[in-house]
């Protein structure tokens, strides 16, 4: 048995599958774990979608910025003024509710206790440890599945504010800023502040903001942070493993490899055009 886990697929089904078949993926035997961001931008999302689903049990995702804007195109369309999205046939598929039910079951971080690793899409807010992020997204994850008026409580959801995790004070606010730092981090400034506009290659960020994992006020985990989201994001071998942090997305959407981990001898797989 091994464990793998790939990156953003967003769409790009025959990659993906590819992929698989890189790697001899057995979903009798292998476990896969998606690192988020299943759709959108890409030429087959639901077509991306449908397989994962055909996976069965042998595969686990946490949810990225991109599936959570296809979940609240389906409850809470009203969000959007001007919507840019290329999901109009999941929207319109006649298996769009077992789709949407596969996506609102899944979390926002998972940690497996076997292979000693902790998944989300982001990352993990550097002032939480691995014990905090799992409650939060666990909170995140009863919240939703437990409310009557999904409408209403994504559209609580789609802001920017509180910043700072210190910051929040109702539980709206902590669930809130717990789905911002799980599918939207990047920066953050000295004080802790997530900072969503700079999205580049961490050699020149602006403003004195600081990548996530280099925050001084870390709490170092000794779990394996595996996250995605960050396709620009260029960092050392050495700084990954003297971090403990593997960044998954290598920018299959901008002419980049669909890239998977596996976990079990931290080898890495790609494909490209």
């Amino acid at each position: 048995m091994a464990t793998y886990i790939v990156g953003d697929i967003q769409g790009f089904r025959q990659k993906f599958l590819r992929l698989l078949k890189n790697f001899n993926f057995d979903p009798s035997k292998d476990r896969l774990f998606l690192a988020g961001d299943l759709v959108n931008r890409g030429p087959d999302s639901l077509g991306t979608l449908r397989e994962v689903m055909k996976l069965g049990s042998s595969v686990s995702c946490v949810l990225g910025n991109h599936d959570v804007y296809l979940l609240a195109l389906y409850y809470a369309p009203e969000i959007f003024d001007k919507p840019k999205h290329n999901m109009m046939d999941i929207l319109s598929s006649p298996d769009l509710t077992s789709i949407i039910n596969f996506l609102q079951k899944s979390p926002l971080a998972i940690y497996d206790k076997n292979d000693n690793f902790f998944l989300s899409h982001a990352g993990l807010y550097p002032m939480w440890t691995v014990e905090e992020g799992l409650m939060l997204s666990n909170k995140w994850l009863d919240k939703f599945t437990s409310s009557n008026n999904k409408k209403k409580f994504l559209t609580e959801m789609f802001l920017n504010h509180p910043e700072n995790w210190h910051e929040c004070k109702s539980d709206v606010e902590k669930i809130r800023f717990s789905l911002n730092a799980f599918t939207r981090m990047r920066y953050l400034n000295p004080v802790g502040e997530l900072k969503f506009s700079e999205k580049g290659p961490i050699n020149n960020p602006r403003d004195n903001l600081i990548p996530w994992f280099r925050h001084e006020n870390r709490i170092r985990t000794k779990p394996k942070i595996i996250f995605g989201h960050w396709s620009s994001l260029d960092i050392s071998k050495e700084e990954q493993s003297k971090k403990n942090v593997f960044p998954t997305d290598t920018g299959v959407v901008w002419n980049g490899t669909l890239t998977a981990l596996r976990i079990d001898d931290m080898k890495w797989f790609h494909v490209d055009d």
